[in-house]
């Protein structure tokens, strides 16, 4: 039986070296829960792969582009799927229900 995943394709220009450090060896956190809520909504899913093509331009204009590569499997990521869905039935709650804005920084990062 052939398994159900899906793919996430981002590009991103590398503007600060920070920025780069962020995807060293790791999704940056704002990307990993983007696919988390995906796989919250279709949860059929088994796994998730995601790409990212980082550009930066040198000195002198040169531009050097570096493709990142992650792959995640459902059963490796279950308590982060489990927390992410507490906290997003807490914001529907507690924000969307009674027409509140959110905090512009998340509570618990």
């Amino acid at each position: 039986m052939q398994k159900k995943g899906f793919l996430e394709v981002k590009t991103m220009n590398i503007l600060a070296s920070s920025q780069k450090e962020q995807w060293n060896d790791r999704v940056p956190q704002n990307y990993y829960i983007q696919c988390l809520h995906y796989w919250l909504v279709n949860e059929e899913y088994e796994y998730f792969y995601l790409k990212a093509q980082l550009k930066s331009v040198w000195q002198g204009g040169e531009v050097r582009l570096m493709t990142k590569h992650y792959y995640f499997e459902k059963k490796e990521v279950e308590e982060d799927l489990k927390f992410l869905k507490e906290k997003e039935i807490e914001f529907w709650e507690e924000n969307v229900k009674k027409d509140i804005k959110p905090n512009l920084e998340l509570p618990w990062l």
